[in-house]
């Protein structure tokens, strides 16, 4: 396919400079709104979205006015063209860049103080750190997780996320090493979240499928004895019944004669 020449200098500066959308650029330039994405993308130019181009120059979308806002201005979502119509949002400059956007309002508060293009520039905060600590520990599957710190002893036996579990972690605490991913801690009374020393024991891979066949069986045992008795139960009350129920015949019959 032949390849459609523009003038990208202009293209960038219509859409950099003067804030025009893809599509009133290619209109104007008698190309494809698509012909000009790829030629900012070419030049090193990142596309913004949409509503970032409304936002810029002060149009909002659901009313088509012209209205250049002012640091402090506040609109509900439904002016701006934004999926959260209720909500109102607050027009603010990064405290990075300096950079002006529309900021979602929380309790008379902005949500965020720094622009998604800074923001993407921090790294991400981890565990106490992060703005969504909750103390370090979560269930899963009856498990018990415990996050631990890079500097910590037994930081080698946590997952890629830094969390350990926490029978394993009590185990190793009591050894005073690290476990192997080989070495399986069971709980012998079968609560996952039972970590108490004492109902921990650590054992083989193998040692433990034996272990957990066994203990199988001695609980399939126990409920068939349990069902064996309540029908040897059932069983002396049906003989009963019908020893009582043969006596009254049998006495019946005597005094018939």
């Amino acid at each position: 396919m032949e390849r459609i020449e523009v003038d990208i200098p202009q293209i960038v500066k219509l859409y950099t400079e003067q804030k025009l959308g893809c599509i009133k650029i290619g209109r104007e330039m008698g190309v494809s709104s698509t012909t000009i994405k790829e030629r900012l993308r070419e030049a090193g130019v990142r596309i913004r979205h949409l509503q970032e181009t409304y936002s810029l120059r002060g149009k909002t979308k659901a009313t088509g006015t012209i209205e250049q806002p002012q640091v402090g201005d506040i609109r509900p979502g439904r002016q701006l063209g934004l999926a959260s119509k209720t909500k109102y949002n607050i027009w603010l400059p990064c405290s990075i860049c300096g950079k002006p956007r529309w900021v979602e309002l929380k309790k008379g508060e902005p949500l965020f103080s720094r622009c998604f293009a800074c923001l993407s520039k921090i790294p991400h905060a981890k565990g106490k750190l992060s703005s969504n600590w909750k103390g370090g520990k979560h269930k899963q599957h009856g498990y018990v997780f415990v996050y631990l710190e890079p500097s910590d002893f037994f930081y080698s036996m946590t997952d890629s996320k830094g969390y350990v579990r926490e029978h394993r972690l009590i185990m190793a605490k009591y050894l005073g090493r690290n476990l192997h991913r080989w070495e399986i801690v069971h709980h012998k009374n079968k609560r996952r979240d039972d970590n108490r020393i004492e109902n921990l024991q650590l054992v083989s891979d193998e040692r433990h499928n034996q272990i957990t066949i066994l203990e199988n069986r001695i609980r399939y045992l126990e409920k068939r004895v349990t069902l064996l008795e309540a029908e040897n139960i059932l069983l002396k009350q049906g003989t009963l019944e019908s020893q009582r129920i043969t006596g009254d015949v049998y006495q019946g019959g005597i005094n018939e004669q």
